[in-house]
């Protein structure tokens, strides 16, 4: 049995719960009729168990990566060798060779070096869903990549979070202020955190939070 859960935010749209050991991130999966859209890919082997079952009609897939962070990016090369290997074709995976697309910051392309670099705001209307992938500016990581969806939902990965030099957990004043103004023109209004539950938050309650904590440096 999996250690990990697959919640349901709304039709289409769920998430693959995050763990402590190994340290993995929430898992976005988005449902389409041709593609799957995942935003970031976690760092514990049942994710793939869970992929596997979602995606067990070979269906395309889209993979969002919120920064370079191991328990965001972990299972990529897993994820591609996956559908690649004759094996799981056999396993009654169908093989999506050359059908998985990557979209990450340019800092976590030189981890993964695959897939496209996200450089200016990317708008997709894959009909299902409409996407709008974009850099934000994070003290937690650099080169983080955020991802609105439908205007409603805006998932941010961990770039609301502090630096973390062993103990020490800092933010960065000037880039927080960049930070804050960017998601004020964000017009979904609920925020996605990874590793905090309830997962899905009222933006104005995170833009309260964030603000307390840009008044207090």
């Amino acid at each position: 049995m999996s250690e990990l859960n697959i919640i349901e935010i709304e039709h289409g749209i769920s998430y693959i719960t995050p763990s402590e050991s190994p340290l993995s991130s929430n898992v976005v999966v988005i449902e389409g009729s041709d593609d799957i859209w995942l935003y970031d890919v976690g760092n514990h082997p049942d994710v793939i168990e869970h992929l596997k079952e979602i995606n067990c009609d070979g269906k395309n897939i889209n993979i969002v990566l919120s920064h370079f962070h191991l328990d965001h990016i972990g299972n990529l090369d897993k994820i591609c060798g996956l559908w690649k290997n004759d094996e799981a074709q056999d396993k009654g995976h169908p093989q999506i060779k050359d059908r998985i697309k990557i979209y990450q910051g340019k800092y976590t392309y030189k981890h993964t070096n695959k897939g496209e670099i996200v450089s200016d705001d990317m708008y997709i209307d894959a009909g299902f869903h409409k996407f709008h992938i974009f850099q934000l500016p994070s003290c937690h990581s650099k080169g983080s990549v955020a991802m609105e969806v439908d205007g409603r939902y805006c998932f941010l990965g961990d770039a609301l979070y502090p630096a973390t030099k062993g103990p020490v957990r800092e933010y960065n004043k000037s880039l927080l202020k960049e930070e804050i103004n960017a998601l004020e023109k964000i017009k979904a209004p609920y925020f996605m955190l990874s590793h905090k539950e309830p997962f899905a938050r009222p933006k104005n309650v995170v833009m309260a939070w964030i603000e307390k904590i840009y008044k207090g440096l």
